[in-house]
């Protein structure tokens, strides 16, 4: 397993918010923290061969960052923490992009794997490595998260993502792989994770792969999922572009601001318990909630919830145990023995699905 993963915490956690962590001249935010957090569960699943159906929030509660610099001191390592609701992101995450490479014929073998040339120095790592149903050999899978906020970014940041998996920060991790005499390499394979803002809970993942000796042109970039459906918003013709890095770190807009004030509003309002080591709220609650607000579709959806509720986690990809049906949440008017609790994250997708 990477050093990255087996880095013991240090004396001193660091948060991303709080603290000014820098990697080169870019500053950490959210989404880096929680794709690293996504990258250690990956880890977990497969690497440690613990699968996914074993794992919780608690299982990374840090992630380590190298060769960065905290509150303008250069450090080596600095181990920043993962709260609760990051690590559940996280975990969710990283299960929908597991099943969505099962669903397309991807078998993982490996995940957070060095590279090494032949000084025995790393040159980087392979995020996740697998085989793919009908193709010989092995394929090399890099793990990206990207905020991309406007449609005519989407280029831009794909040829970004594109160069940073075929050279690493190395500059000569995909050639030193290919350059090994009898290599088992039949490809380099980019999964980029989507987010129209760095706290949404929807996302997109596509998928787009590169022969093993093809050189990273655009046109040897063939797609394989997922780019066919991607939901970006249209770009305003009088928006200026800006760089892709800023776009990747750029901060939620008032209208997500707004929505996660009122999500936060309504759920302080709901029956509240702690199930599976996580805690629920009463959808039943949140929707009559969400229908005092004027919703009609919650209104609507409130008699069919049950029938919902399956597709509403095939929908966002909900890990497992993120709604429960219990006594605990029963109807407070009759008309059942049980109801659904659901957990915050969960809730925050009905809301955006009925608002």
């Amino acid at each position: 397993m990477s050093n990255r993963l087996l880095q013991k915490p240090s004396l001193r956690m660091f948060h991303h918010d709080r603290d000014v962590i820098l990697l080169g001249k870019q500053r950490v935010f959210v989404l880096a923290v929680v794709g690293l957090a996504v990258e250690s569960f990956l880890a977990l699943a497969y690497h440690s061969r613990r699968g996914f159906n074993v794992l919780r929030w608690f299982n990374v509660k840090s992630v380590t960052f190298r060769n960065c610099s905290v509150n303008g001191v250069k450090k080596s390592t600095a181990e920043v923490l993962v709260d609760r609701t990051m690590a559940t992101r996280a975990l969710r995450i990283a299960l929908a992009i597991a099943e969505r490479l099962e669903r397309f014929g991807f078998r993982v073998l490996d995940a957070v794997v060095p590279e090494y040339d032949r000084t025995k120095l790393s040159v980087g790592e392979h995020d996740l490595i697998g085989d793919r149903k009908g193709l010989p050999g092995k394929s090399s899978l890099e793990i990206k998260l990207r905020t991309i906020q406007k449609r005519h970014y989407v280029e831009t940041v794909r040829k970004q993502v594109r160069a940073e998996a075929y050279h690493g920060t190395s500059k000569r991790f995909w050639k030193t792989a290919i350059e090994k005499p009898q290599h088992e390499w039949a490809e380099r394979v980019v999964v980029m994770v989507i987010f129209a803002s760095p706290l949404a809970e929807a996302f997109d993942i596509v998928c787009e792969t590169l022969p093993a000796a093809a050189e990273p042109n655009a046109k040897n970039w063939i797609p394989l999922f997922g780019w066919e459906t991607v939901t970006v918003p249209k770009a305003s013709p009088r928006t200026r572009p800006v760089p892709a890095a800023a776009t990747a770190c750029s901060a939620d807009g008032p209208a997500d601001r707004q929505r996660k004030r009122k999500i936060d509003e309504l759920y302080s309002k709901l029956r509240q318990h702690t199930i599976h080591e996580q805690v629920m709220g009463s959808v039943s609650d949140f929707l009559n909630e969400m229908a005092k607000e004027g919703k009609s579709a919650a209104k609507r959806a409130k008699p069919t919830v049950g029938e919902k509720m399956p597709r509403w986690k095939k929908r966002f990809a909900w890990p497992a145990y993120s709604y429960v049906k219990s006594p605990k949440f029963r109807s407070t008017t009759g008309g059942g023995k049980e109801g659904y609790g659901a957990t915050k994250a969960a809730l925050s997708d009905i809301y955006r699905q009925l608002e």
